[in-house]
């Protein structure tokens, strides 16, 4: 399940499928802009369309038997625990730090594992966290400091995170190019897969 299908979540949607991971859920609720075409995984003629009907185009278009099912977005916690609840893993590239916090409490107390990965600094700069329950620390750890900022979890410096709001689009767009976003989306993507097929095996080191 991929909460925000932007330029790391859209492509991550495709490479999943590629991948053979047979069902997907996408979750979000902006449009598709001109702007956000160059790292996009949908192309020109999903332009207006919902980012999760574009992006669920795009997958067909590469695996057609690799099912998607599109969500709007919604901040109500009891419908998230409802979708979440289905998920094997939860990935979150929305790109809003409240609303990252949000599915951290639920997928902490649904003991779903949960992949957060961001782009800062023109994506010149990525983090991806692996979060599984009762085993890893949780994003509120990180942002409450309660996980020291060491050579570990490093803290990302300050400086120009190179954003922009598009008309029309829900969050801020980064000004980056779509190899630096694809690099960012190749840790997450294996990141990902590291943890479904850990849980497919019932191997309990990975």
């Amino acid at each position: 399940m991929i909460f925000g299908v932007g330029a790391l979540g859209s492509v991550l949607a495709v490479w999943f499928a590629k991948a053979g991971v047979p069902a997907l859920t996408v979750v979000d609720g902006d449009r598709l802009r001109p702007g956000n075409l160059v790292r996009h995984a949908a192309g020109l003629f999903s332009v207006g369309h919902l980012k999760t009907a574009a992006t669920a185009l795009a997958v067909s278009e590469h695996v057609p038997d690799c099912v998607v099912e599109p969500r709007l977005a919604t901040w109500n916690g009891d419908s998230l625990r409802g979708i979440i609840n289905d998920a094997t893993v939860v990935v979150d590239t929305a790109a809003v730090p409240s609303f990252s916090l949000l599915l951290n409490e639920i997928c902490v107390a649904l003991g779903k594992p949960l992949i957060t990965a961001a782009a800062f600094r023109r994506a010149q700069i990525g983090r991806v966290r692996i979060i599984r329950p009762r085993r890893d620390a949780c994003v509120m750890c990180y942002e409450a400091g309660y996980v020291s900022n060491d050579d570990t979890y490093p803290v990302i410096p300050s400086g120009d995170l190179g954003t922009f709001f598009e008309t029309g689009c829900g969050v801020p767009t980064v000004e980056a190019t779509a190899i630096d976003a694809d690099a960012i989306t190749n840790v997450a993507a294996r990141a990902v897969l590291r943890v479904l097929r850990a849980r497919s095996t019932g191997d309990a080191a990975a």
